[in-house]
């Protein structure tokens, strides 16, 4: 059911709830507002969810979620969803976009997002507000072929030698965070990466190429 881009406003109805063969459900680009309906929960057999660019969905995401097992791709960027983000372990997972949504992470990436999403492909956390050292949990995901980090100017400190553990890894987007240099002797190693963007890093090079 594809019905993005439509000016909807108003909460998500609870009715959607007896749509139990729904696959895939894209409300992106609305004015929906509110919170998700815990009825969510119903549709066991969907694969993707896009609920972004809906400023106006905020709360807590229902405990319900945890039945959706068949979850492939699931995108909240552009919400006001508040977290955290307490899941339970979705094998199933390959997608996951939660930029511009700060409010989902309060400023980390944290272990236990990792340990469920351990077959995830894709990570999209641009513009996060994420903080402090680079998120070592993200190394914990070692099916991960793309990973977005930018716009996360409070990220901090060097890119740790164990950014070496994704093997896997085709695209990677750093740009306009705080890092410093040297880069890691083991990014080396990242033989699969084809695109690398370190745009507005001045500290990571120190002014030699």
């Amino acid at each position: 059911l594809d019905l993005h881009h439509n000016a909807f406003t108003g909460p998500i109805p609870a009715c959607i709830g007896k749509l139990v063969g729904l696959v895939e459900l894209h409300l992106s680009s609305n004015c929906l507002e509110g919170e998700i309906p815990s009825e969510i929960g119903c549709l066991v057999n969907l694969k993707v969810l896009a609920l972004s660019d809906n400023s106006g969905l905020s709360g807590t995401i229902p405990a319900s979620f945890s039945n959706l097992s068949c979850l492939e791709k699931l995108d909240l960027s552009q919400t006001s969803f508040s977290g955290p983000l307490l899941v339970e372990a979705t094998p199933t997972l390959q997608v996951l976009n939660l930029s511009h949504s700060p409010s989902l992470l309060n400023g980390t990436f944290q272990t236990s997002l990792a340990a469920a999403f351990l077959n995830l492909q894709n990570l999209s956390l641009q513009g996060c507000q994420l903080s402090g050292p680079f998120p070592k949990a993200v190394f914990d995901l070692a099916n991960l072929r793309k990973l977005d980090l930018s716009d996360n100017t409070k990220i901090s400190g060097k890119i740790p030698s164990s950014i070496c553990k994704l093997i896997r890894l085709q695209f990677l987007n750093l740009a306009r965070v705080s890092l410093v240099g040297p880069l890691p002797k083991t990014f080396g190693k990242l033989a699969t990466l084809r695109e690398l963007d370190f745009t507005d890093n001045p500290s990571l090079f120190k002014g030699s190429f």
